[in-house]
């Protein structure tokens, strides 16, 4: 691709391409500008279109970065462990007995996983194997009402 000689679009471009987060506050008024003074042609409407996708991206992560209240995931996080410790003992296996069945050499992230202590939590290999050893669907663990 080849990129006409516009004032300031490297600039635009090292902006819109910077995944610092402080530099994404930038894009908006960068590509405007930018966008306005550029010929119509076919390279410049490709960039045009990255620099509006790239926006696009930035805006929506930030959009959902707003959203996302980090307790709620906290109680997730708890929740699942609890049914992973209501199931495990429902079907009379230990923790070790478990750790081991997945590969693990000790109890030791099955037991603080069961609890979220210090925020350490079943991944979602961990949770795939776990109902495998189970034998239980994976969407029991994040069931919110008793087992």
């Amino acid at each position: 691709m080849i990129i006409p000689k516009i004032p300031k679009l490297k600039e635009v471009l090292d902006i819109a391409t910077n995944p610092i987060i402080e530099s994404l506050s930038q894009l908006p008024s960068s590509v405007a500008a930018a966008i306005t003074k550029m010929p119509h042609t076919k390279e410049t409407i490709d960039i045009h279109n990255l620099i509006t996708s790239i926006l696009m991206v930035s805006l929506t992560i930030g959009s959902f970065m707003n959203e996302i209240n980090f307790s709620d995931i906290d109680e997730l996080h708890k929740s699942i462990g609890k049914n992973v410790a209501k199931i495990r003992k429902l079907k009379k296996m230990s923790q070790l007995d478990l750790a081991l069945s997945i590969g693990l050499k000790s109890v030791g992230l099955i037991s603080v996983a069961e609890i979220y202590h210090n925020k350490k939590h079943f991944n979602i290999e961990h949770l795939y194997k776990i109902a495998q050893v189970l034998e239980v669907d994976m969407c029991e663990f994040f069931r919110t009402s008793s087992l």
